[in-house]
């Protein structure tokens, strides 16, 4: 992505190649690092319309302790 500001159209493009090449009716939890572009109050509505949760990993601390393997 060239910009921050392209990543909810970026995400409602993934989530729909999901559902066709995965055959899945969308993303159960999208895991977050507090990043502002996916915070936006359009993405937490759509979000919340289409019934995904959100995890939002806790701030300054490693991979592993959000569980997480790099």
């Amino acid at each position: 992505m060239k910009s921050k500001s392209k990543a909810f159209e970026s995400y409602k493009r993934y989530e729909a190649w999901v559902k066709v090449h995965r055959n899945l009716s969308g993303i159960a939890c999208l895991g977050s690092d507090r990043g502002g572009e996916f915070l936006s109050e359009e993405f937490t509505n759509y979000l919340q319309d289409v019934r995904t949760i959100r995890h939002l990993n806790v701030h300054d601390r490693s991979s592993q302790s959000n569980g997480i393997v790099e």
